[in-house]
């Protein structure tokens, strides 16, 4: 690199007119090397802008995923205890009844033992008196 300097140095010290195109051109160039380099600073610092709002709307969405579901989750936990407590109501209520259905069946029961008890008495009664008047 330092045998090109040496080069260009010696051209513009023979051609005036050359030295200051020379000196023209490479303030373009650093010019434009200068723009270049704000450009993509600037891209640089809008990416990393950008991908930090993006990943804070990622953690949003994924919080209010979270929310969401666990309310989700609540919601079904509290029907589960709904159910449970309407299926255990359902179930003392079938049970209430048939213990009335056999408390009522064994008084049913009884009554008509005791009624056959006491038609049996009154056939016996009957079938003594007939008895009685035959003899």
């Amino acid at each position: 690199m330092r045998d090109e300097e040496d080069l260009i140095a010696a051209y513009k010290a023979r051609d005036e007119n050359l030295a200051i195109q020379l000196d023209s051109f490479v303030q373009k160039l650093q010019r434009a090397h200068s723009q270049e380099k704000r450009n993509l600073h600037e891209t640089i610092t809008l990416l990393r802008q950008q991908l930090d709002e993006t990943a804070k709307n990622q953690k949003e969405l994924e919080q209010a995923a979270i929310v969401a579901k666990n309310l989700e989750i609540k919601n079904l936990r509290e029907t589960v205890v709904e159910v449970r407590a309407a299926l255990e109501s359902v179930e003392f209520e079938k049970k209430e009844a048939i213990q009335k259905i056999r408390i009522q069946t064994r008084d049913e029961i009884e009554h008509l033992k005791n009624s056959v008890k006491t038609l049996r008495a009154e056939l016996e009664r009957t079938t003594d008196r007939t008895d009685n008047f035959r003899n």
